[in-house]
């Protein structure tokens, strides 16, 4: 294919992701789509699967799950039925059997306990790098006091980060997300920086600098009440700013302590539950401990 024509099937196909991206909620036809693309249905669906990697029904229903995903993990309150019926499927049932087809779990269990690192390799598509329109408008922001989720690593796990910050502000009520601001701050372009140097910040927005101690206090609100009693004579123990992560160590005692920010906080054996709450936990002593 000369640069010509394939410059202008690019422009195509850019226009009919466009479309579906805006019209998730509604019917998408192949009929509709291919008059969009301005081809004949047969070749439009031909083509399509050429250039995307997937045939456009699979597409599409991977963008509607993508959303119901995003609705599951961050929006604890809806329904999986509701869910279901804005995914385009007549019943929870059909939406639950095509959702563990895809994911290999069902929608309870993503809720439950999400992966997005495997949830990201669904969506890895043939699609060449898109050019997109964007109006830049420079403006005066003025000075802002927000608590901040520093997240640190690959791309594909900024949302257990995105989940953990939401766990932090539903316990703590200091940042509610219905009367306060919340931001997102890439520090880095994740095309071309290295996974594990990839930076980016979940904010939102105080009203008061958050004290340690009543950030142990908004995590010690998540565990069970027993546990909470077990846990309230340990004490965290501050780390040096760089550390930035969240991820467990191991104290060499009766407990194992999970870095949150720059806190450690203890974690007894009996927290599986709580630990687990915070996707990408893994153990640092083995299979036994989890």
């Amino acid at each position: 294919m000369d640069d010509n024509r394939a410059k202008s099937y690019a422009a195509r196909f850019d226009k009919v992701l466009d479309y579906i991206e805006a019209n998730l909620g509604e019917t998408l036809t192949v009929e509709r789509l291919s008059q969009v693309a301005n081809f004949s249905r047969f070749h439009f669906h031909r083509q399509f699967a050429d250039y995307i990697g997937v045939g456009v029904a699979r597409y599409i229903v991977l963008l509607r799950f993508r959303r119901a995903s995003h609705q599951l993990v961050f929006n604890r309150g809806a329904r999986v039925i509701d869910i279901a019926l804005e995914a385009g499927f007549e019943n929870p049932e059909s939406f639950s059997r095509a959702f563990r087809h895809t994911f290999g779990r069902s929608p309870s269990d993503f809720r439950r306990n999400p992966d997005w690192e495997d949830w990201h390799t669904r969506y890895r598509f043939r699609i060449p790098e898109r050019k997109q329109n964007v109006q830049v408008e420079i403006v005066d922001f003025e000075t802002t006091l927000i608590a901040v989720r520093a997240h640190r690593g690959p791309v594909e796990k900024v949302n257990d980060s995105v989940a953990q910050f939401i766990e932090w502000r539903k316990a703590s009520g200091l940042s509610p997300k219905n009367s306060v601001r919340t931001f997102g701050i890439a520090h880095d372009n994740p095309d071309t920086t290295e996974p594990a140097q990839f930076r980016f910040d979940v904010c939102g927005e105080v009203a008061a600098a958050v004290p340690p101690k009543r950030f142990w206090a908004s995590m010690m609100a998540t565990l069970q009440p027993a546990c909470a009693a077990r846990m309230a004579a340990k004490t965290p123990v501050q780390l040096p700013p760089a550390t930035q992560t969240s991820t467990l160590v191991s104290t060499g005692t009766d407990c194992d302590g999970m870095l949150m920010g720059s806190m450690m906080i203890p974690l007894c054996r009996c927290h599986r539950r709580f630990s687990r709450r915070f996707a990408g936990w893994r153990c640092p002593v083995g299979p036994n401990r989890r």
